[in-house]
């Protein structure tokens, strides 16, 4: 199926533009604006009624440290002060033992990362609010990560039942404290006070948030016309979405998106959020090879009220043309994961996750580590790689070639084998290439004796790949 290398309509191409600089515009601010301000951290309206909570105290406000200067273009002002709690001296040193059995009544707050200093983050929130309803869910929470200096960005996504702190308000689940934040008033709503949260137990904050809620998702999805989407793994059928997929090739609207992207009864939260981060980086890959800034304001009028920002229209305008910079290989997925939390039940028993916080602290700064140097060894070499089809099952080289793209790796035509019975992948080299084929075999789990060099300057690809069948389209 080539439907994801030949997908062009051009109501969808507006729209991606648009999604794409709405979730990658705003991390290059640091990069190109000598005058735009960060807009005020954390600020939107109130979903719905409020309702006031019996007491309610504000912590203090204290302000985020000002990045040092760079050298040649100056840094932007730094975001206005958030609500915090009071500033407890940071532990010169980072616990490392497991957490405990049951949580500390008033835990120390975990200290700050050190980031570069032209570090951005975008908190995106995906919640299940519906009109009328006064409370809601927040189940996907995604930091978004960009050190502009090395033009690389993260993904760290955060699991619902992640038990934290919530400065004042005690223990719960993660995805609770959104809802809390605007049903109490707290200044700066829900994205507010989750990003004090996210402070206090991870040592990591802020800039911009974007939220969407399901039917906002829903529409968005329908409006570009729907996304190609790689299933690189089966899942169950779910009664709760009525989802049950076979890997392969699938065009998906706005429902089926939404649940793929919600399934988790047969599956698990950590795969879940795998699979948001993917649609995620589909939407921001197709919209990054296009440019159509003239269009982005009577997009950004005509979706408004699906989404909710605090970014602004004009900072959006002037970070576009350079949303397209950073590469796919050097966008990092990184999930708090099955070791990097310890199953609790509480007191009233609710099964939740317990954060190791070393080890989410490790996973947070390598989203600002540079890149690995044998990516740059790959971008150099430039080979064109071709991927057949060996195994007889549908659709595995266009799975192949999704995941290799995303490597880095420019796979330029995919196919059929001459048969449909190879047991083995194999990885035959053509030219003088040494890097990528290694990255191949890495990537494929091709082992040595199944790598040939045959060489070929005749050949119209520098790599040819026949997939057998030990051939695995998961990661």
């Amino acid at each position: 199926m080539n439907a994801v290398m030949t997908y062009r309509q051009w109501a969808i191409i507006d729209v991606l533009v648009l999604i794409n600089i709405l979730i990658w515009g705003g991390v290059f601010s640091f990069l190109v604006a000598r005058s735009l301000p960060i807009s005020p951290a954390m600020v939107v309206s109130a979903a719905g009624p409020v309702e006031p909570a019996a007491v309610v105290t504000t912590p203090p406000s204290v302000t985020l440290p000002t990045p040092p200067p760079a050298t040649s273009t100056p840094l932007p002002p730094a975001p206005t002060p958030l609500p915090s709690p009071t500033l407890i001296p940071t532990p010169t040193s980072i616990p490392t033992e497991p957490p405990p059995s049951t949580p500390a009544p008033t835990p120390t707050p975990v200290p700050l990362i050190d980031l570069p200093p032209d570090a951005v983050n975008i908190l995106l929130l995906g919640t299940d609010t519906r009109q009328g309803l006064t409370s809601w869910r927040t189940d996907t929470i995604i930091l978004v990560a960009v050190n502009p200096a090395q033009q690389t960005a993260g993904l760290l996504s955060i699991p619902r039942d992640l038990w934290v702190y919530t400065p004042g308000h005690g223990y719960r689940r993660i995805n609770t404290v959104d809802c809390l934040g605007e049903r109490i008033g707290y200044p700066g709503g829900g994205p507010a006070l989750l990003n004090e949260t996210l402070r206090y137990n991870l040592g990591i904050s802020c800039h911009y948030f974007i939220r969407v809620d399901l039917q906002g998702f829903v529409r968005i999805v329908d409006t570009l016309g729907g996304l190609d989407v790689d299933v690189d793994q089966t899942i169950p059928y779910d009664s709760y979405t009525g989802l049950a997929l076979t890997p392969g090739i699938y065009h998906m609207d706005g429902e089926l998106a939404l649940k793929y992207v919600r399934s988790r009864m047969t599956t698990s939260d950590f795969d879940r959020s795998r699979r948001q981060q993917k649609v995620l980086k589909i939407i921001w890959q197709q919209g990054v090879r296009l440019n159509l800034v003239p269009r982005i304001p009577e997009l950004w009028r005509t979706l408004g009220d699906a989404y909710q920002t605090d970014l602004k229209l004009e900072d959006v305008v002037s970070l576009a043309q350079i949303a397209g910079q950073i590469e796919p290989q050097y966008v990092k997925s990184r999930l708090i994961e099955g070791t990097m939390v310890t199953g609790w039940t509480t007191p009233k028993g609710a099964m939740v996750l317990l954060p190791h916080h070393d080890r989410i602290r490790q996973a947070i700064i390598s989203l600002y580590a540079p890149p690995d140097e044998s990516l740059k060894w790959l971008a150099d070499e430039a080979a064109l790689v071709e991927v057949l089809n060996g195994t007889g099952v549908p659709e595995r080289a266009a799975l192949a070639a999704a995941r290799l793209r995303w490597e880095g790796i420019q796979v330029t035509t995919i196919g059929f084998a001459d048969r449909a019975d190879y047991e083995h992948t194999v990885i035959i080299n053509y030219s003088n290439k040494v890097y990528t084929p290694a990255r191949l075999a890495a990537v494929l789990g091709v082992s040595p004796e199944n790598i040939r060099q045959q060489p070929d300057p005749t050949s119209q690809v520098d790599i040819r790949v026949i997939l057998g069948r030990d051939y695995r389209p998961s990661p």
